[in-house]
């Protein structure tokens, strides 16, 4: 038998991701009027014009001056693009407890619709379309929020996702437990057995999962295997080029300063061909030195 509990989980799983779509739209709407808001006064102000009047005009896509001779409009034709993105900074930035989003709270969202898509996805497989189709939205959204809204975040490089790389991780681990003891002690016909036998099912099916997800994990490793071996032979090359000792030059490569000429005057009796012979014989040389180096690596 199916109990309220069990219909309420199930549509509390399909509304989560359409009120999540619903939250975005709110939390995107709002910085937008808050900007306009910000720039209108800031117009009327500079205008000598009353902060009613601009934001009536201002929000029905009307000039804020009356006078005939001014130019500027809500429109921003004397407000530059510079000035609406510093503005935009001023009221949406992107950090933490603002309008403009953060790092965190991005992600924090999409850790909650992972976790809820890998823990109870087997209550409401629907869930797993609904899912995707509302995070294409959502993603559309911030992608407009990042370009329009916050507009200048600040550009701070990263390998990977961080921290919350363990997160999900963690997150899919639990899901293995959370989907057998579903499947165990809440779904037929397992949840008819004996307890001894539902508790052994259990077990059994845990470790196995999860030894199936340790190999899998380790066939499919995150760095490709080329990568591997491309750091290993530069770590091996760069420990043998630092154990190695450098011996005395010979006397064809080394550059002697005496006959080297710095004044003012000709070059004396040495023409430019022999300059360009000497720079040839030392640089065949330094070429030289250079392979008989990588021989010695490989």
């Amino acid at each position: 038998c199916t109990t309220n509990c069990w219909s309420d989980l199930q549509t509390q799983l399909i509304t989560f991701y359409l009120l999540q779509v619903a939250a975005s739209l709110v939390f995107l709407i709002i910085p937008i009027i808050l900007t306009k808001v910000s720039v209108t006064m800031e117009l009327a102000h500079t205008q000598d014009v009353s902060i009613v009047s601009a934001m009536f005009r201002s929000f029905l896509c009307m000039r804020i001056g009356s006078r005939s001779g001014s130019s500027s409009s809500d429109g921003g034709h004397n407000y530059s693009l510079l000035q609406f993105q510093a503005k935009c900074h001023e009221g949406a930035s992107y950090e933490y407890a603002s309008w403009g989003g953060s790092f965190v709270e991005d992600f924090l969202d999409l850790a909650i619709g992972y976790s809820l898509l890998a823990c109870f996805s087997q209550i409401v497989p629907e869930i797993a379309i609904i899912g995707t189709v509302c995070h294409m939205i959502i993603y559309r959204i911030l992608a407009y929020r990042m370009l329009n809204v916050t507009c200048r975040p600040w550009p701070i490089g990263a390998e990977g996702i961080g921290y919350w790389q363990s997160i999900l991780d963690m997150i899919a681990t639990l899901a293995v437990t959370c989907n057998v003891a579903l499947a165990t002690f809440l779904m037929p016909p397992i949840n008819h057995w004996y307890w001894e036998t539902k508790l052994m099912f259990f077990i059994l099916a845990e470790k196995g999962l999860f030894s199936l997800r340790g190999a899998v994990n380790s066939v499919l490793t995150d760095v490709p295997e080329d990568v591997i071996r491309i750091d290993d032979y530069n770590e091996m090359a760069g420990k043998s080029l630092m154990r190695r000792e450098i011996g005395p030059l010979p006397d064809a490569a080394t550059w002697h300063i005496d006959d080297v000429d710095i004044g003012l005057s000709s070059r004396g009796n040495r023409g430019d061909s022999d300059i360009d012979d000497d720079m040839d014989m030392k640089m065949s040389v330094g070429n030289q030195s250079a392979r008989r180096m990588s021989l010695n690596l490989t």
